[in-house]
């Protein structure tokens, strides 16, 4: 999943739509991991409210425990950071 998300990275042609395609339902889960923890962050940098809104609604229910996740707590802490400057 990863490999076709850094795929679509790599096509300037290709927008949000299709990696949130794949990303649904899926946020939690890669959160979770080494590289889908920094692939998030990665895409959360320049981020608009549309896509905070996806990644809270993708989390909600699991945000405590991502918070102490060894890797999940960076992606909330990147998503929480971007909340409170808006």
């Amino acid at each position: 999943m990863i490999q076709k998300l850094e795929e679509l990275d790599e096509q300037p042609s290709a927008g949000n739509m299709a990696k949130l395609n794949i990303l649904r339902g899926n946020v939690g889960r890669l959160a979770k991991t080494q590289q889908g923890s920094k692939f998030l962050q990665r895409m959360i940098t320049n981020v608009n409210q549309d896509l905070v809104e996806f990644f809270l609604n993708e989390i909600g229910a699991d945000l405590s425990s991502m918070m102490v996740d060894n890797y999940g707590n960076y992606f909330c802490s990147e998503l929480l950071a971007i909340c409170s400057s808006d």
